[in-house]
């Protein structure tokens, strides 16, 4: 019947597709790019420094008294900057746990204790890591935000103020650290390779430039492990 032959025919042609398929060699997948593999190996670590590790870094160090190494150190004075950085850090953190409204109410306000420590940041006696410290964290209050693209300049002025410093500061490797965070939030993978390799690049050359020693100081310190942590 007619039917019968309709239906032979429709099987034959499966046949025919179905060996077509089979001759034809499985295609590869697209061989994932550098950037790719860099955002992967950075996903364990794909947190912006946080608001208290910025305070830390804000901490003029301590100093020892002079005499006797078991003395008790004496920690230095904080600077008007940095009572004032600290205090912005501070209400960042404390509404981080609320809700969403909430936390997003303590981070405008955050913000504009910023935009006053900013202000202190230039003024004479501030620390050299002032600015760039404080355009960190007006980028962490950014992110925490959705406001991403605002983060990434806050963070790359705050890395541009870090490099101007020191090639391998450790401010300068910190920041570098949170533009590469921040360009995979975007999903700006050649642009978190570039600043990882960077980064890198940067610490490989103080390494070279310290000797065996240094290789030793680079290790013991956290933003240059969390650096070498990005690598391949």
């Amino acid at each position: 019947t007619a039917a019968e032959a309709a239906a032979a025919a429709e099987a034959a042609g499966q046949l025919l597709t179905d060996a077509a398929a089979a001759a034809e060699p499985p295609q590869a997948p697209p061989p994932p790019s550098a950037g790719e593999e860099v955002t992967r190996t950075v996903t364990c670590r794909a947190l912006l420094v946080s608001p208290a590790e910025l305070m830390v870094a804000a901490s003029p160090p301590t100093k020892k008294k002079a005499g006797s190494s078991t003395k008790r150190e004496k920690r230095a004075i904080l600077s008007s900057w940095a009572e004032s950085f600290q205090g912005a850090m501070r209400t960042l953190e404390s509404s981080a746990a609320d809700s969403t409204e909430a936390a997003h109410a303590g981070a405008y306000k955050a913000k504009r204790e910023l935009n006053a420590v900013l202000r202190a940041a230039r003024n004479p006696g501030a620390p050299s890591h002032a600015l760039s410290l404080t355009m960190r964290g007006l980028g962490y209050v950014f992110a925490t935000t959705g406001l991403l693209p605002q983060a990434e300049a806050a963070y790359l002025r705050a890395l541009t103020e870090a490099r101007a410093r020191g090639e391998a500061s450790e401010a300068a490797l910190g920041a570098w650290r949170d533009v590469a965070v921040i360009c995979l939030e975007q999903r700006k993978y050649a642009d978190a390779e570039a600043h990882h390799t960077a980064a890198l690049a940067a610490l490989q050359a103080r390494a070279a430039t310290a000797g065996s020693g240094g290789g030793k100081r680079l290790r013991n310190n956290a933003h240059s492990s969390e650096v070498l942590e990005l690598q391949l």
